[in-house]
């Protein structure tokens, strides 16, 4: 969810919550005039009801009023107890009305209808009287009504002025925060860019955040500048000394008097300089594809190169017996560096050859999103969660190996949006290494 997108729904919940509260206490201030204009239509009756037993006239005309009822009682016993706590309490009988809802049937209307109906009591020469008023709540259900219909009228007003506010304004106001966000999304380290290129907005908290980035920005460039010259002149200088002394050490392996002293002795040294060497060059290919250095893409068929992987590794296969089998899709073609994936298939292939045994079995196939290459084998690889890590040895098997193949074969897929995963089927007896373009 975008920020412009919640903090609008953020805003529109809390004018909601503040309309219902605001609702609430119009509708409350509402029910308790109601109530005080009933009690003083009940009151009003009343006090002609006293008046009319003072000039000791009949009371029976109030019944033939509709709405207004007016009983004598036979005694106190009679009269609700709720009367006279009030009386108690200071209240006075002016002020007691009980209330409770009726059903009337409405002829106009041919329906029932709910009424209020408020009684008080009054006493007058010893005896006591119950005096009752009907009001039908039309005006106050009609007042809360439009009044609901007017504040919800309002809100949706108000609602679709916010939007059409947050759609214009706010979305002109926050683009610079979108434009620097499009601008860290966009950027790689190395990648050739323009300068500094400043937002136009008045926004003190946007130029500052545009300034720190563009800053970052440059100390990251300067660090991986140094960076990459440092590994550049190390793989260099590395290689100069290192060719010299496996020179040297060709000399002497040519020198029978020293091989026939020291033949061990050379032998490791010599197959020490190789694997230095090798190292060396290893990481330097490692680093240069970390960075993202490889950027030349054309469209490559899979099948091409795995064919001529395989006959490098030809002899290899034979050596041990090894029957390689091969399932490609031959219209399977992808987008990327055609030096990298012929170091991917090479690594790879070289890993099932080197860890299978003598008479084993490799396969490669692939199919529309997929490859993989399997090799047999009798259990699965120890800590398989780390196969894919730098100087990772899982097996005796792998000799010499530097334990940085996989790792390699695993930044050629990120920097492919590739996802890679090692698998082991316990019934066919098979490692596999399988990759989803």
């Amino acid at each position: 969810m975008k920020l412009i997108t919640k903090s609008t729904l953020f805003f529109l919940l809390f004018t909601l919550i503040a309309f219902g509260i605001s609702l609430y206490l119009v509708v409350d201030e509402a029910n308790k005039f109601n109530n005080i204009s009933q009690r003083l239509v009940l009151n009003t009756f009343k006090e002609n009801v006293r008046l009319t037993l003072e000039d000791e006239k009949s009371i029976n005309v109030f019944n033939k009023v509709p709405y207004f009822q007016v009983y004598q009682l036979k005694d106190s016993s009679e009269v609700s107890q709720d009367f006279f706590n009030f009386q108690k309490k200071r209240r006075g009988p002016w002020h007691y009305a009980m209330r409770k809802d009726t059903l009337i049937f409405s002829e106009h209307r041919q329906k029932w209808k709910t009424f209020n109906k408020l009684t008080t009591y009054l006493k007058h020469d010893n005896l006591w009287y119950e005096v009752s008023v009907i009001v039908y709540p039309y005006h106050y259900k009609h007042f809360v009504e439009e009044l609901s219909e007017r504040i919800f009228l309002v809100f949706g007003i108000l609602a679709g002025i916010v939007l059409i506010f947050n759609y214009f304004f706010m979305k002109n106001l926050w683009s610079p925060f979108d434009q620097i966000l499009q601008r860290m999304k966009e950027f790689k380290i190395g990648s050739p860019r323009e300068g500094p290129v400043m937002t136009k907005n008045g926004v003190k908290e946007f130029r500052e955040l545009e300034a720190i980035f563009e800053n970052m920005i440059s100390k990251i460039e300067s660090e991986f500048a140094l960076q990459k010259e440092y590994t550049e002149n190390m793989a260099h200088e590395v290689q100069t000394p290192l060719a010299i002394i496996r020179a040297k050490i060709e000399k002497l392996l040519s020198k029978e008097d020293v091989m026939d002293v020291a033949q061990d002795e050379v032998l490791a040294i010599y197959n020490e300089i190789n694997q230095l060497s090798k190292l060396s060059t290893t990481l330097n290919l490692l680093t240069k594809i970390e960075h993202e250095e490889f950027k030349d893409l054309s469209v490559i068929n899979i099948a091409e190169l795995v064919e001529n992987q395989v006959n490098n590794f030809k002899e290899l296969a034979e050596l041990k017996d090894i029957d390689i089998k091969i399932e490609l899709d031959e219209k399977q073609r992808i987008e990327s560096n055609t030096f990298l994936i012929n170091i991917l298939l090479k690594n790879l292939l070289k890993n099932a050859l080197r860890y299978t045994d003598s008479g084993g079995q490799v396969m490669i196939q692939s199919n529309r999103n997929h490859f993989w290459i399997s090799n047999s084998g009798s259990e699965p690889v120890a800590n398989s969660e780390t196969i894919f890590d730098r100087f990772s040895k899982h097996s005796k098997k792998g000799g010499e190996s530097l334990g940085l193949g996989l790792a390699i074969v695993k930044n050629i897929c990120d920097q492919n949006n590739w996802t890679i995963k090692y698998e082991f089927d316990v019934e066919l007896k098979m490692h596999f290494f399988k990759i989803t373009t």
